[in-house]
């Protein structure tokens, strides 16, 4: 991603692409890497890993 910028953005491109056409509201991922090549990519969704994710769900249950 550092190294070889374009080739990275080529690589995002379609995964940004991808998640735009989906309708998602928030795109989850374990890999610290991943989440941060794609955060590069300007998207406007939370990018969360799985386990916060959860936990932020499961506090907001226990209010309800």
């Amino acid at each position: 991603m550092f190294d070889q910028p374009d080739r990275a953005d080529a690589l995002r491109r379609p995964v940004l692409d991808a998640l735009a056409a989906s309708g998602a509201t928030v795109l989850l991922s374990a890999n610290i890497g991943c989440r941060l090549h794609i955060a590069m990519g300007g998207i406007d969704l939370p990018i969360l890993h799985p386990l916060q994710f959860l936990a932020e769900h499961l506090v907001e249950q226990q209010s309800a």
